[in-house]
């Protein structure tokens, strides 16, 4: 599945896990994974999906490395986790890192595996991206995610309201869908 859209999105009941590098060169962040998801007393419950970044902007420029990406991939493949890979389109001129992306995308698929990217732009418009990865790309569906519109946002409003139990005025609830329209 091939979904873009806009940046932002909220993510609820989930669990962080280090990226490549961030504990330093001698650590293996992806042996500390593994051992936090196969310890029922981690605290760790075994997610449905991780969602990576290749490339990570906050706080400087963080690419993770093949070695990382390889394991990662092993990982999801290993407590059968879904693998999302999120801002496909900054692999544009990262030869080594499309390289191992594809072995990585015909691995998972091979294996009947599913495998979730996510872009800014449909496949067909990524720039300095391998034609053998675009075509991939393509295999699945492509979706194009936008903004909800006035009814919608309603309609998640007062579902949120029923959730939480709180209740605002209708014209409050109104001038929140009218003027709020991302994230």
């Amino acid at each position: 599945t091939f979904l873009l859209g806009g940046a932002g999105v909220a993510l609820g009941d989930i669990s962080r896990m280090p990226f490549c590098g961030y504990h330093g060169r001698d650590a293996d962040t992806i042996k500390m994974m593994d051992k936090l998801l196969s310890d029922p007393s981690s605290g760790i419950d075994l997610p449905a999906a991780m969602l990576v970044e290749c490339v990570q902007g906050e706080g400087g420029l963080n690419v993770a490395n093949s070695d990382w990406l390889r394991g990662l991939e092993k990982l999801c493949r290993k407590h059968d986790i879904l693998l999302i890979v999120d801002d496909i389109q900054f692999l544009s001129g990262r030869e080594k890192t499309q390289d191992i992306f594809f072995n990585i995308f015909n691995q998972l698929q091979q294996t009947g595996k599913q495998i979730i990217l996510t872009s800014d732009r449909p496949p067909k418009d990524l720039v300095g991206v391998k034609e053998r990865l675009i075509n991939r790309f393509k295999w699945g569906l492509t979706a194009d995610i936008q903004s909800p519109d006035f009814e919608t946002r309603l309609a998640i409003m007062e579902d949120k309201m029923g959730y939480d139990a709180k209740k605002l005025p209708n014209n409050v609830v109104e001038y929140i869908c009218y003027n709020i329209k991302n994230n």
